[in-house]
């Protein structure tokens, strides 16, 4: 990743602000903001990269780095499709992330960790 995310200029009015508060929801939810995809895609192979080469993890990190080494090649290979589940990410929806886990035979812990870190960055920008 070598731009920095992007972020459109969104309008929201104080009366939706309002009925959006009320609601006790976060104030941007609904209001069609549209992530760097790419940007948290290629974040999220330099993580799964990172922990492969022993960066991320100290003394530990035998069968995180074999995991993660799985993980850059699914992502290498295009096996792994983080566009179709970056919104179940998003919204906290573990299973549909644990099933591609389990299909592709990936850690599926590790790939959610890597997953939700690669895109809080991207939600940080917006939100």
């Amino acid at each position: 990743m070598t731009d920095p995310l992007q972020v459109a200029l969104l309008r929201l009015s104080l009366a939706q602000a309002c009925t959006t508060m009320e609601k006790e929801l976060p104030i941007l939810s609904g209001a069609g903001i549209e992530l760097d995809g790419l940007a948290a895609c290629e974040f999220m192979h330099r993580l799964s990269n990172a922990v492969d080469a022993g960066v991320m993890i100290s003394e530990h990190q035998g069968p995180y780095k074999a995991a993660a080494r799985s993980i850059c090649c699914a992502l290498e290979d295009e096996r792994l499709d983080m566009f179709a589940l970056m919104p179940h990410i998003a919204a906290g929806e573990k299973a549909p992330v644990m099933v591609m886990a389990q299909g592709l035979e990936l850690d599926a812990g590790l790939l959610w960790m890597l997953a939700q870190t690669a895109l809080k960055p991207a939600r940080r920008a917006v939100c």
